[in-house]
């Protein structure tokens, strides 16, 4: 197996059949849920920490 990527801004629930949207219970929804803000987190502190690299190796070179 390979790991693939999603389109950027493309939510995860965008991955899922009608078929596995229709039958997903609400505790898998809300998991969804966590998930897609947990990625929001994790890629706006990612812009963070690039944008403090960017500027960092800047001044040192």
């Amino acid at each position: 197996m390979t790991p693939t990527s999603s389109a950027p801004g493309l939510p995860l629930a965008g991955h899922l059949s009608v078929t596995e949207r229709v039958f997903a219970g609400p505790a898998s929804r809300r998991l969804w849920k966590t998930v897609e803000a947990s990625l929001a987190q994790v890629e706006a502190q990612l812009a963070t920490e690039i944008a403090f690299t960017d500027r960092l190796a800047d001044v040192t070179s």
